[in-house]
């Protein structure tokens, strides 16, 4: 379940959430009045390529569409009820946009899909590489990534170019038979969205779970076309962390986790490996400015950290113990977009 206070008054308007049917409800309870909250609505269904309905047992992320309204992330599964294990269904990640203009979203034919393309394995750990098809928004796209004539990275069997017609978000089938989402919730940060999947054991004594974590571009469910993961773990995204898929080096877009997941990443920020160095001795420039004229108090010079990465190390508790576990943490390093607009802000209230 997510909430959204959508006009800002501190008090919750929207509430989304999913059953195991697969059914994603939203709530619109911003009226005053509880009696006037009316019976939710049935913003989207899902179900596999052959109509079985995925059941949504994991938490649900939002973030602002570019269009207006929110786009709705959450992936299929479960894994809570005794059978589960041995089910062997398909399950899905979704990325699911709500206009707010009380349409609903009718199905798979709607949205753009998405795929793993190719694994490779570098250093004794598996990555693997997804499609890069763009999904098209409709006219007057506000979001300069679509809508893309890519054939190369979004091939004929997953619609291949530009969709011929607006679509409402995208959908990635789990590769492996069994994979799941039951983690709380993805995790979003600078427009990437980390889903973190689980293949119980085939074998409970021997504890033999498998699992993903895919790192995928929130607004289009496909690769992050920059790169984010740095494999070499030198603080740096460069052609040393991609992986030869078909032929062609692209960027990985995750990778398989021996144990599983079924957590959340811990998310721990680390610093850079270079910063811009300070104002050299006896400079005209003063403290007190930075050395520069647009000096911020607690960030420093505007512009200077503009699209500067934000560097992280991400924890997953399976990965963790099957690496050994001990005092030294160890995870999968990235350096998320960064960001050249504004860094922070203080909210002035008035009496």
């Amino acid at each position: 379940m997510s909430a959204v206070d959508s006009n800002g008054d501190g008090k919750v308007d929207l509430i989304y959430a999913g059953d195991r049917a697969g059914k994603l409800y939203k709530f619109d309870v911003s009226a005053a009045s509880p009696a006037s909250w009316g019976a939710p609505t049935v913003l989207f269904s899902a179900v596999d390529g052959s109509g079985t309905a995925q059941p949504i047992t994991s938490g649900i992320e939002l973030t602002v569409h570019p269009r207006g309204g929110y786009l709705v992330t959450f992936g299929s599964g479960s894994f809570v009820e005794q059978g589960d294990p041995s089910v062997l269904s398909a399950e899905s990640l979704y990325g699911i946009w709500d206009k707010l203009d009380g349409t609903t979203v009718s199905g798979r034919s709607v949205l753009q899909k998405q795929a793993v393309i190719g694994t490779a394995t570098v250093g004794g750990n598996v990555f693997f590489a997804v499609s890069d098809c763009k999904p098209n928004w409709g006219p007057g796209n506000a979001d300069p990534r679509q809508p893309s004539t890519d054939t190369a990275g979004c091939p004929s069997t997953l619609g291949g170019g530009t969709p011929a017609t607006p679509q409402r978000g995208w959908y990635f089938d789990l590769p492996n038979a069994g994979e799941r989402m039951v983690a709380d919730r993805p995790l979003l940060q600078s427009g990437v969205v980390t889903f973190s999947t689980l293949e119980p054991a085939d074998n409970p004594c021997t504890g033999n779970t498998v699992g993903r974590r895919y790192d995928l571009d929130v607004f289009t469910g496909g690769r992050v076309t920059q790169g984010i993961i740095d494999i070499n773990g030198d603080g740096v995204i460069n052609s040393t962390d991609k992986i030869t898929i078909g032929g062609v080096d692209v960027y990985p877009s995750g990778k398989q986790l021996v144990g599983g997941a079924s957590d959340v990443p811990l998310r721990f920020q680390l610093n850079p490996i270079s910063l811009p160095p300070p104002p050299p001795p006896g400079s005209s420039s003063s403290s007190s400015s930075g050395g520069c004229a647009n000096f911020v108090p607690g960030w420093g010079c505007a512009g200077t950290y503009a699209g500067q990465r934000q560097r992280v190390l991400d924890v997953i508790s399976s990965e963790f113990l099957a690496t050994g576990g001990g005092s030294q943490l160890t995870g999968t390093q990235l350096l998320l977009p960064g960001s050249s607009n504004r860094l922070g802000w203080r909210q002035i209230f008035t009496r």
